[in-house]
């Protein structure tokens, strides 16, 4: 017996679960509890408050049986969030968030978490800053096939062509719904601000849209530590992409309930007092988990050939 919605039933019944309270919530996870009791971390879930018979649950243990709920329905039964992930995504909800975890982990499962609580009908918008095309278009296809979360990339190669905008990122005409365009934007740091130019990017402007800026509720940083490591000059080497060192100025442009989250597996304490400076501020939560990719990280020196365009200067890397 099938007890999971089909595809075309999925949107309406994951808005369901969005509405349901504990008690409805229960009666779900009753019912597909003899293949999904493995897997669904219910005992941490209660752990979360003292229960007392009678007493009324936390936002936090709605939010968990919520989420698991949400990722069981979308994924076909086949997964369902680990428990630090669950803690990640529960104190990222409405506040900024630093994820320190290994490659592997599943943070981009952590940035789905929070996507997956959002009404189908409300037009929120989450941006995910990705430093590569190529990872924008492997999260692309993530993110629809796996979540079935709307997702566009915006970089330098993407359409020109107004009817694009304004059927995938935002359509400025008066009275228009927005229900038809994309809940979750991959965006490279270079379209948030001018270009080389001197001209605003396309996406740079739609920033200064008002009404875009208030469907604005969350901020993911990728691979956080480039902030430091190629957004800011360096023993008197200029930035290699100063795009990434003016995140702050981006941050004073968006509303102040904007959430930013950081995400990275190399974070020593230079890199995460840079964060701290740029974006998170000093009230945020922290989440380390298990073992990272460079818990310490020694400089060397490497004598360049002639000029960084001579690619045997490189072979040591290889």
């Amino acid at each position: 017996m099938n007890l999971l919605p089909c595809p075309f039933e999925l949107c309406y019944a994951l808005d369901e679960i969005r509405r349901d309270n504990w008690a409805q919530l229960g009666i779900k996870y009753t019912t597909i509890e003899t293949y999904a009791r493995a897997r669904f971390p219910l005992h941490w879930i209660l752990s979360l408050a003292l229960m007392d018979e009678g007493a009324e649950p936390t936002e936090d243990q709605i939010l968990a049986i919520q989420l698991c709920l949400l990722v069981f329905y979308t994924m076909r039964g086949q997964e369902v969030p680990k428990i630090l992930q669950l803690k990640a995504a529960l104190v990222s909800v409405q506040r900024n968030s630093l994820v320190v975890a290994g490659t592997g982990f599943g943070k981009t499962h952590i940035m789905a978490l929070l996507m997956l609580l959002e009404n189908s009908e409300l037009t929120k918008v989450f941006i995910t800053i990705s430093a590569l095309k190529r990872l924008q278009a492997t999260q692309v296809t993530l993110f629809l096939l796996k979540y079935s979360i709307k997702t566009v990339s915006i970089n330098h190669d993407m359409p020109k062509d107004i009817e694009y905008w304004w059927t995938n990122i935002h359509d400025g005409r008066k009275g228009l719904t927005q229900l038809r365009t994309a809940l979750h934007l991959i965006v490279t740091a270079e379209q948030l601000f001018k270009s080389s130019e001197g001209h605003l990017t396309q996406f740079a402007c739609y920033l200064c849209n008002h009404t875009f800026q208030q469907g604005i509720t969350h901020v993911n940083i990728n691979e956080a530590h480039f902030v430091h490591y190629i957004g800011m000059e360096r023993f008197g080497i200029p930035a290699f992409c100063s795009a990434w060192g003016r995140f702050s100025e981006l941050k004073m442009t968006l509303p102040k309930t904007v959430c930013w989250h950081g995400f990275t597996a190399t974070c020593p304490p230079h890199i995460q007092a840079t964060l701290e400076m740029s974006l998170l501020g000093l009230d945020y939560s922290l989440l380390q988990i298990g073992t990272i990719n460079q818990p310490t990280i020694v400089y060397a020196c490497h004598c360049v050939v002639k000029s960084f365009q001579v690619f045997k200067n490189f072979l040591c890397f290889l």
